[in-house]
C-alpha cells in the first residue's frame, strides 16, 4: 500500500513539473506540492522587505544574515500550515489582503519608493498580496488550532512571580544627556568647550545644538556600542566622541537609577504574556512536528 501511495505521489510530482523552466530546479517536495529555487529566492526578498520595515543598515543585515540558513525549512513549515489551512477550508478576505498591503506600503517614504523596491527585489504586486494571503491564512488555521487552546491558570502566574522576582525588578538604570552634531570639526570643538564649561544646555545652545535627554536608560536599551560607552560612564563624566550613524555624538552621565522591586500587580500581565508566549511556542512546535511526521517530504540535495 506505501509503495502505491509512493508511486501516486511521485506521478503527481511529475504532472505538476511539466513547464518548469531547467533553471528553476525543485529543491523540495511537500506531499503533493513542490518547492522550487524561485520560490526560495522570492521568500528570501520578501522576508527582507518585511523586515526592513523595522530594521535598517547593519542590523537589517545581521538580521536577514540570521535567517537565512533557515529560510527553506520555513518555507516548508509554511506549505504544510498553508495546506492544513486550506483543508480546514480557510477563505481569507480580499479586503483584508488589500489592509495589509496598505499597511506595509506606510512603512515606505511614498508609494513610488514601495515600488521601487518591489521591481528591485525582483517581486511583483501580485506576488506580494500572494505572500500577505498565505500569511493570513496561517494565521487563521494557527488560531483555531493552537492559540485559541492554550489556558493559563491564575496559580501559574503568581507561582512564577514567587519564583522569579529578582529577575522581574526593573533594573538599574541611567539618565543619559545626548548632543549629535553634524560634522567631526564642531564636534572636537564641542567636546573640548564642554571640558572647561562642564554645561550641556549653554554649550549646545552657543552652536545652536539640542540637548535630549535619555531618560532610565537599561542595559540593552540602547545600540551595542553606545550602551557599553555609556555604561563605562562615571556620574558626572563625558564621553569621547562617538560617531554613529554618520553624527558625531557627545554623552553626559548625570545619575544611575538604583534596581526598583515591581509589586504583583505591575507585572501580572507581563508574566501572563511570557507564559502564553511559551505555551504557544511549545504547542507550535509539537503541532509542527506532528505534521511533519504524517507528511511526505524531500529535500533535494543536487
Amino acid at each position: 500500500m506505501k509503495k502505491i501511495i509512493l508511486l501516486y505521489l511521485i506521478f503527481s510530482i511529475l504532472c505538476l513539473t511539466q513547464g518548469i523552466g531547467a533553471q528553476d530546479k525543485i529543491v523540495a517536495v511537500v506531499n503533493r506540492e513542490i518547492i522550487t529555487q524561485s520560490d526560495v529566492n522570492n521568500f528570501s526578498k520578501f522576508i527582507r522587505m518585511q523586515l526592513a520595515t523595522q530594521y535598517h543598515g547593519k542590523d537589517l543585515e545581521e538580521k536577514f544574515f540570521e535567517i537565512m540558513p533557515r529560510i527553506l525549512e520555513r518555507l516548508i513549515e509554511d506549505k504544510l500550515i498553508i495546506q492544513e489551512a486550506k483543508k480546514e477550508g480557510i477563505k481569507i478576505d480580499e479586503a483584508r489582503i488589500k489592509a495589509a498591503l496598505e499597511e506595509m506600503k506606510r512603512q515606505y517614504p511614498s508609494e513610488n519608493a514601495f515600488r521601487e523596491d518591489i521591481v528591485r527585489q525582483g517581486l511583483t504586486q501580485a506576488d506580494i498580496e500572494d505572500k500577505i494571503r498565505n500569511q493570513l491564512m496561517m494565521q487563521a488555521i494557527i488560531e483555531i488550532k493552537i492559540r485559541n487552546k492554550i489556558r493559563i491558570n491564575p496559580k501559574e502566574v503568581t507561582d512564577f512571580y514567587q519564583q522569579h522576582q529578582d529577575e522581574l525588578n526593573k533594573p538599574a538604570s541611567r539618565d543619559v544627556l545626548s548632543i549629535s552634531i553634524p560634522d567631526a570639526v564642531t564636534a572636537r570643538r564641542v567636546w573640548e568647550d564642554l571640558k572647561k564649561k562642564d554645561d550641556f544646555s549653554e554649550v549646545a545652545h552657543s552652536y545652536n545644538l539640542q540637548v535630549n535627554e535619555l531618560g532610565q536608560i537599561q542595559p540593552g536599551q540602547l545600540k551595542k556600542e553606545l550602551d557599553e560607552i555609556i555604561s563605562l560612564l562615571a556620574v558626572g563624566e563625558i564621553s569621547d566622541i562617538v560617531k554613529f550613524d554618520n553624527k558625531f555624538y557627545i554623552f553626559k552621565l548625570q545619575r544611575i537609577n538604583p534596581p526598583q522591586k515591581r509589586s504583583f500587580e505591575e507585572v501580572r500581565q507581563d508574566i501572563y504574556n511570557y507564559i502564553f508566549e511559551q505555551k504557544m511556542q511549545d504547542a507550535m512546535d509539537k503541532w509542527l512536528n506532528e505534521l511533519k511526521a504524517k507528511a511526505y517530504i524531500e529535500i533535494k540535495n543536487s
